[in-house]
Parts: structure tokens; C-alpha cells; sequence
């Protein structure tokens, strides 16, 4: 019995030994690899009004309406660019900031005073924004109305045109004589 146990306890000293060894062995292989400089950088939108950021100067100018005046053959154009990397979409919002009723009023208007028609210009002047880069009407309408749901997709350097019409019923009277109305558009690029 004495020489089954000192037996066994050389085979486990020997498997012991066997163990190390080999664990000593495979500690010599080994193998590492780096990735170096790794960078992450935001992307960018930029969305410019014929290339320019920042645009705080009117782009749609008219000065001499009438009943009967319409644009329709020429208009008044902007590019929407996004100088950016990253795509976006589009939104576009029109705010009605002042109105003129031109007073004291001239004397064809006091004559029209009993005229039961819209008084004032932003009551009759209609307009008409067509995307002319995807072939989409905007709006149109009476501009005291305005209202969209265009939301185009504008890729990272890409670009839309809109083109402007206006024109005033030839239903208008004196009554718009000498008035104005003064609007700001307020396009918004998001993240797509």
C-alpha cells in the first residue's frame, strides 16, 4: 500500500511538473496588435442662402404692385445649399412682420372707401413658391395664408432652387394703393 501511494504521488508530482512546463511553454507565444490615432469628429450642417450663411438682407423684392400685376413669367429665385457633411431636411415658414396701409390714404383710395373688397394688400396678394429642383409647388395662395408641409431631403453639399411668383387679382381695388406688407421666410435644415 505504501508503494501504491508513494505510485500515485509520483505520477501527480510528475503531472504537476507536466502542467508548469507546458503552461511555461505556451507563456512564450505571444502576439499584440494597436490601433493608433484613433479620431471621431462631428459632422456639420450648414445650410446658406445663395451661398452665403447668415443672410439677413431681403430676396424677394417687388415695389410696384397692382391689380392684374403678376410674376409669373419671371420670379425671384434662392438656392438653398448645405455646405455641411451631414444630410438634412428642410422646413420653411413665412411670418407676416409689418403691414403698411400707406396714410394718410390717396384720394382714389378714400374715393373706394365704400368698397366692400379687401383693403389691404396682404388681404388680396397671392404667391407662389414652386421647388424647381424636385418639380414641387411649395405653396400657393394668399400670402397672409401661408402654410407647408415641404420637408425635402438636402444631402450633404447638395442644393434646392425656389423660385417666387406673385401677382394681385385684378378684383383688387384702390384700396391697395400705395400699401405694403413686409415678410420674413425662415428656412430650417435638421438633421436627417
Amino acid at each position: 500500500m505504501e508503494s501504491k501511494k508513494k505510485y500515485l504521488v509520483g505520477i501527480l508530482a510528475f503531472a504537476v511538473v507536466a502542467l508548469v512546463a507546458s503552461g511555461g511553454l505556451y507563456a512564450y507565444f505571444n502576439d499584440t496588435e494597436s490601433s493608433n490615432g484613433n479620431l471621431i469628429t462631428a459632422g456639420t450642417l450648414d445650410l446658406q442662402l445663395d451661398g452665403v450663411s447668415d443672410v439677413t438682407t431681403a430676396k424677394f423684392t417687388v415695389l410696384t404692385a397692382y391689380p392684374g400685376y403678376t410674376t409669373n413669367s419671371t420670379s425671384s429665385s434662392v438656392v438653398l445649399s448645405n455646405a455641411g457633411n451631414v444630410a438634412g431636411k428642410l422646413t420653411m415658414s413665412a411670418t407676416i412682420t409689418a403691414t403698411s396701409a400707406n396714410l394718410p390714404d390717396t384720394e382714389p383710395e378714400i374715393d373706394d372707401a365704400g368698397n366692400s373688397a379687401a383693403g389691404d394688400l396682404q388681404e388680396v396678394l397671392y404667391v407662389r413658391i414652386y421647388d424647381s429642383t424636385n418639380s414641387v409647388v411649395v405653396y400657393e395662395g394668399l400670402l397672409s395664408g401661408f402654410t407647408t408641409s415641404w420637408n425635402p431631403n438636402l444631402a450633404a453639399s447638395g442644393s434646392v432652387t425656389l423660385n417666387m411668383y406673385v401677382w394681385v387679382p385684378t378684383a383688387a381695388t384702390n384700396q391697395i394703393q400705395g400699401d405694403s406688407v413686409t415678410f420674413d421666410l425662415l428656412f430650417t435644415l435638421n438633421q436627417a
